[in-house]
């Protein structure tokens, strides 16, 4: 084991060389040693050194690959099904929201940190503020993500703040700066306010919601349906319907950065 423990060198009879990811059990590197082993790593694990049969040394330098990660809870028999992914704005935190409750993992170094125990499926997003917005049956709720003041690197989540709309399994959105969230609700979509506070404005009819978008100045909000070929625009202040974009996909919707374009998915 290099002493990180995320790595385990072997060494077989067949002379190959192999290292495995111990949170996965993937194989990520083998080749030809003509190792006799044991595999021993540096104390900082940047090298990886083995045996060979003719009395020398083989010598590898190991250098940690941030391009491509499988993040996976701990242990890896709990992890289930995930549904939506969302990145801390200060991109260090990635949050999955999947069957059984939302994860939290560090990504630059592929720890998980957090895991919210929830019912059922849950969507999660974060906030511009940092804040973790999780979605289920049991209800839309606000989690503060901090850090522990007395110890780096652990996180403190909570308490959580249930907010004035109705939970879903569904995807969530939200404006630029927080003041507008949408929620899809399977017979359409659901707006709230903060900005004045109020009650929330159906977006519907919309048969078979699943998704939603909402714009960066939070002016229009997009429903798309799973069962539906039609996106539907729009105002979220006052729910009126602006557009309606016939035969262009059933599957997640999002506007662009500057709220010039709308992106669209279709499962062909």
């Amino acid at each position: 084991f290099n002493h990180a423990g995320t790595l385990l060198a072997t060494v077989g009879w067949d002379g190959k060389l192999r290292l495995w990811d111990t949170r996965t059990g993937h194989l990520l590197f083998s080749t030809t040693s003509a190792g006799l082993g044991p595999p021993r790593f540096s104390p900082d694990d940047r090298f990886l050194s083995v045996d060979i049969r003719d009395g020398s040394v083989g010598l590898w330098e190991i250098a940690a690959g941030q391009e491509y990660q499988t993040l996976v809870r701990t242990p890896v028999s709990m992890f289930g099904p995930d549904y939506h992914a969302t990145i801390h704005p200060d991109g260090r935190l990635l949050g999955v929201g999947m069957n059984g409750g939302v994860g939290l993992w560090d990504l630059a170094d592929g720890r998980e940190v957090a895991f919210l125990s929830l019912p059922g499926n849950q969507a999660a997003l974060f906030e511009p503020t940092g804040a973790l917005l999780t979605n289920g049956t049991n209800g839309l709720f606000r989690w503060p993500v901090r850090t522990d003041q007395a110890a780096r690197e652990r996180l403190r989540v909570g308490p959580p703040q249930k907010l004035n709309l109705p939970g879903s399994i569904f995807n969530l959105a939200q404006s630029r700066d927080g003041r507008v969230t949408a929620s899809a609700q399977y017979r359409g979509g659901v707006a709230l306010h903060t900005d004045p506070p109020g009650q929330p404005v159906p977006l519907a009819p919309h048969h078979d919601t699943r998704y939603v978008g909402v714009s960066p100045d939070g002016k229009l909000a997009a429903t798309s349906s799973h069962g539906q070929s039609a996106v539907q625009i729009w105002d979220p202040a006052k729910g009126t319907l602006v557009k309606q974009l016939p035969d262009v996909a059933w599957g997640p919707v999002q506007f662009s950065p500057d709220g010039k374009w709308l992106g669209t998915t279709a499962y062909r």
